[in-house]
Order: structure tokens, then C-alpha cells, then sequence
């Protein structure tokens, strides 16, 4: 429901006063107040705001759509650490769709780790604890959308958002996400998982190169022979 709220919420005014005509049961003269409305301010957007729950409400559902509502609020609002808890994992994969995403093992969660250490050990959200320390103490750093002054505050896996995820912010608009999981190994590329050379395989393999070349050789002759 999230994409589906911000897909309405996010077209064009001419697309919205057509839309809101086509798609919702709105009664002609509530759109055209509606219209009015939104050209005397259009940067409210107000349309696409009632289009937007219109049709959520319709398709979904009221509490889906207020769901979304809180959901964006949480990217583009002052939304509190209780909604981001709120949210299910797969609308906080949605609204956070993009932004940068670490890895730390659940294990070392658990004991807990100075947010320090995870911000700039155990991940570059930082380049340095020097500067994580100066933006938490000027008011410029979150985690899960609570403002963190002291850099040595533990970070466990009671902090978790929907058992997984940790949310840092750094200043207004810089987003990361931190995955707890299992372990922090990266998967392998394809020619790392390639069985090992065997002196059983390589004579497969010369067999088969073998058998190619033979084909290719052959394939002059037959198409000289058809072309006589």
C-alpha cells in the first residue's frame, strides 16, 4: 500500500484533476471544489493528497491507507521512533528503498556495540569517530529516529527494528540502514564457486574442446559440399 498511497500521491497536477474524475466516486461538485482548492495553492496538493486516499481507501482499506500516511511521514516528516517501530518489514524496505545498507553480525548485537564502533568500524556511515562524536553532540545524529548525543551508547539487538534492521540518520536527509544478521560474509562471485580442477575434469574438459574443434573443422566441408 505504501508505493500504491505514493504512485497517487506523486503525479502531476493536470494528471490529478483528470485522475480524481476517473478513479474515485466523488460527486462533481466536491472535485470541483477540490480543483479550486488546489489551484489557489498548489503546492499544499491538496488534490493529489485526496486522490491519493481516495483511491488507497478503496482498493486497500482506511487503516492501510493511514499506514502509508505514517509511513511517509517517517521519510519526508517528523515521524517518532514508536511509528518507525510500527512498521511492518516490508513497508520499511519500501519507504527506505535505495539508501545505503550494512551489515553487522547478530551475535556482536547482542553483546553489544558503541554506536561509534558501528558507524565507523563496522560500517563508513562515518569517515571517522571523531566526526560521528561532533554531529551526535550538535544534535545532527539519529538512530531509529531518536537523537543520539553520546557516541558510546551500546547498540543491541533490542534496538531492532521488526527484529532486523537498525535506522541511522545523519543530518536531515542522509538515511542508512543497518542489517543484523547471521553473518557479515559477503556471497562469493560465480568463479569463486567453481569446483577446483581435478585431473579427471581437465581431461573432460580437453575431451570436450576436442570434440568443438572437430565440429568447427568440419563445418567448412559441409557447407562447400552444399554449395556445389
Amino acid at each position: 500500500p505504501y508505493k500504491f498511497y505514493q504512485f497517487w500521491l506523486n503525479v502531476s497536477d493536470e494528471d490529478a484533476k483528470r485522475y480524481i474524475k476517473i478513479f474515485t466516486l466523488l460527486d462533481r461538485e466536491t472535485i470541483d471544489a477540490l480543483i479550486a482548492e488546489h489551484d489557489a495553492a498548489p503546492h499544499l496538493r491538496v488534490l493529489q493528497k485526496r486522490l491519493a486516499e481516495e483511491i488507497t481507501c478503496m482498493i486497500h482499506s482506511h487503516e492501510e491507507y493511514e499506514k502509508a500516511v505514517e509511513a511517509s511521514a517517517i521519510l519526508f516528516g517528523g515521524a517518532t521512533s514508536e511509528a518507525l517501530h510500527r512498521l511492518d518489514e516490508q513497508t520499511l524496505l519500501q519507504v527506505f528503498e535505495g539508501v545505503p545498507q550494512y551489515r553487522v553480525a547478530r551475535t556482536e548485537l547482542a553483546a553489544g556495540i558503541p554506536f561509534v564502533d558501528l558507524c565507523a568500524e563496522k560500517s563508513d556511515i562515518f569517515a571517522s569517530k571523531g566526526e560521528c562524536r561532533k554531529l551526535g553532540q550538535g544534535g545532527g545524529v539519529s538512530l531509529n529516529k531518536e537523537k543520539l548525543a553520546d557516541a558510546m551508547r551500546p547498540v543491541t539487538d533490542a534496538d531492532l527494528i521488526a527484529g532486523k534492521y537498525l535506522l541511522v540518520q545523519r543530518g536531515k536527509k542522509n538515511y542508512y540502514l543497518v542489517i543484523a544478521s547471521r553473518s557479515t560474509w559477503r556471497s562469493r562471485p560465480a568463479w569463486a564457486t567453481r569446483p577446483p580442477r581435478t585431473a579427471s575434469n581437465r581431461r573432460s574438459t580437453t575431451s570436450r574442446s576436442t570434440k568443438s574443434s572437430r565440429s568447427r573443422c568440419a563445418l567448412p566441408s559441409a557447407r562447400s559440399s552444399a554449395w556445389r
